[in-house]
């Protein structure tokens, strides 16, 4: 029998639902080409980072397939 996991849970659907239209406003500005508008939902100060293997390493030393800023 599979072990239960405990699950925290949701904050409520207000977030949730929120944290959605968010996601498809993003889907909707890299479908429609509006690069600028994607780049502008950025914070100033966030890194968009994807992590590889230890091969390839950002300009900190981390590896990373890519590592943006804005």
């Amino acid at each position: 029998m599979a072990k239960k996991i405990p699950v925290k849970k949701a904050n409520g659907h207000s977030v949730q639902h929120a944290a959605e239209q968010f996601l498809y406003r993003q889907s909707e500005l890299l479908d429609s080409k509006k690069w600028q508008h994607w780049i502008d939902l950025f914070a100033d100060d966030g890194i968009y980072w994807m992590p590889p293997d230890a091969s390839y390493k950002t300009w900190d030393g981390q590896p990373a397939i890519f590592a943006e800023d804005k």
